[in-house]
């Protein structure tokens, strides 16, 4: 068959310099605090078929500057907790779809202004030398800074949340070791988790579907 487009003779070559600068102090023997600010680079590429020129079109590098704080310790000898804050702040951040072009599907992408932040903690705790609590909580918001979607970049998704980024989630487990003889065990097992409501998209025709608030559980039992 034809190929669709103009021939996609291309070439591209890119290298970035990135850097990471971070810091901890340790507060005491079992806890720390720390900081970080530090960038991230994907190259670019070209495309098979770019739908807003209607040939072959190449897009941009993904560039990242990514700020974190937390603390890691031991609160007590039998309990854990780290937390952490984030902020990523995309200067670009490739963005691909599939597009459908005149009955065949390619792969589509461009790059957009992106920004991500979230708080994270995570919890384990050992009550008894059989069990064992592991829970954690995140809180998380993103957006496009400025994105025009759909097959003609007619539609402005700008301020809108970027896909499968739930506002909130978190997790809660449990499990405990039954001893029997011979130095054998098993060991029980009881998760679940929680997600809030996100978004997943479709860039062509634009539209944006939501998943609703969900749970999922499992229960194991391992000899």
């Amino acid at each position: 068959n034809d190929c669709i487009g103009t021939p996609n003779n291309g070439y591209q070559s890119a290298k970035k310099p990135t850097w990471r600068l971070g810091a901890d102090y340790q507060v005491a023997p079992n806890q720390m605090i720390y900081a970080s600010v530090a960038t991230g680079y994907k190259a670019g590429g070209f495309n098979d078929f770019d739908p807003s020129t209607g040939g072959s079109g190449a897009y941009a590098p993904e560039q990242l500057t990514a700020y974190e704080a937390g603390y890691k310790g031991r609160l007590l000898p039998n309990l854990q907790y780290n937390t952490d804050v984030f902020y990523y702040d995309y200067s670009s951040s490739q963005v691909s779809s599939l597009e459908n072009i005149q009955g065949n599907f390619v792969i589509y992408t461009r790059s957009v202004p992106v920004k991500i932040s979230g708080w994270e903690n995570e919890l384990h705790w050992r009550p008894t030398a059989n069990d064992t609590v592991d829970a954690s909580l995140v809180f998380e918001s993103s957006k496009y800074v400025a994105f025009m979607a759909g097959l003609t970049a007619d539609v402005d998704w700008s301020g809108r949340s970027l896909d499968k980024t739930p506002g909130v989630a978190g997790a809660f487990g449990y499990s405990h070791v039954f001893d029997l003889p011979d130095d054998r065990n098993i060991v029980f097992h009881v998760q679940s988790k929680y997600s809030s409501a996100f978004l997943l998209s479709d860039i062509q025709p634009a539209l944006q579907y939501k998943q609703r608030p969900f749970t999922r559980s499992d229960m194991t039992l391992d000899r």
